[in-house]
């Protein structure tokens, strides 16, 4: 097998499959089906489902990984599935960079002239991969994470090569991630991301700034509690004084606009009984002095 020839496309939809017949849906969807054909799915079942699943994957793109320095681990899927009896957790396939250099020397195999749409498309979701790993599941704080340390261990060639094939679009996430790293902060950005406390201001998404439209008092009064010792903790570290400040006025902003939400949304006003309203208008209150 020429190493240009390499098409990491099957490779993905093999993974892009697994992730959706052990994803929450089609688990949810097979529970129902069994249930009313009178039989029961548990945990034990799905896990010797997803084993099986994952080994026939690693035999059938066994020569393809070792000559892409790639391997591929199964990680929780963010989901769990509660039956009367059991509780099935969902599970996602990821890929990871077992052999950096390896990879390397497969990126520079190609030419971005030639490359194939399987190609492309095999390295964009490559990418893709290695971004959720680092910014989801690897150990940051734990320099035993073989993973941290195979991929920071040839980030930046893995970087040129795909700018070099005109790729360089899919790893924007990764160079980030480099940069900070290289400034000595790269643990206090990705514990802020992994909490979402960058949620945009008012957007479409469940961030501090709209915690308040589904919550009791006590749950969010307990989350700005943990956005704070995030806060305090982030600014121990000298080097992460500029993550740090971005940090404060991002959730000093998100505080001033859900109190203007509380106070002014009809639906809030309408909703929300007046002593729930009070109590987080004092969380906010107290959030506020304590940034300011």
């Amino acid at each position: 097998m020429n190493t240009n020839e390499i098409d990491l496309g099957g490779l993905v939809q093999a993974i892009e499959d697994y992730n959706s017949q052990f994803g929450i849906s089609s688990l949810m969807a097979s529970t129902l089906g069994r249930a009313l054909a009178g039989e029961t799915k548990d945990r034990l079942d799905s896990e010797i489902a997803s084993q099986i699943s994952w080994g026939d994957m690693e035999r059938k793109f066994r020569d393809i990984l070792a000559a892409t320095g790639l391997s591929l681990e199964a990680v929780g899927g963010g989901a769990t599935l509660f039956t009367s009896g059991d509780q099935i957790p969902s599970s996602q396939m990821r890929i990871n960079l077992k052999n950096g250099r390896t990879f390397v020397q497969y990126l520079c195999s190609l030419s971005q002239e030639t490359l194939t749409p399987g190609q492309r498309y095999g390295l964009e979701k490559v990418a893709d991969s290695f971004t959720l790993q680092l910014s989801r599941e690897y150990q940051i704080s734990d320099p035993n994470d073989e993973r941290v340390l195979g991929l920071f261990g040839q980030l930046e060639q893995v970087i040129v090569g795909y700018q070099k094939l005109g790729l360089g679009k899919s790893t924007e996430k990764l160079s980030e991630y480099l940069k900070f790293a290289r400034k000595g902060y790269l643990l206090e950005y990705i514990t802020i991301e992994r909490a979402g406390l960058f949620a945009e201001v008012g957007g479409e998404n469940f961030g501090p700034s709209r915690w308040h439209t589904d919550m009791s008092p006590e749950h969010y009064r307990s989350r700005w509690d943990q956005a704070l010792d995030i806060f305090d903790k982030v600014s121990q570290n000298p080097r992460a004084a500029e993550v740090a400040q971005r940090l404060r006025t991002h959730l000093i902003l998100s505080a001033e606009y859900a109190q203007q939400d509380i106070e002014k949304n009809p639906r809030i006003i309408e909703y929300v009984p007046e002593p729930q309203r009070q109590a987080f208008k004092e969380t906010l209150k107290y959030v506020v002095q304590r940034l300011s």
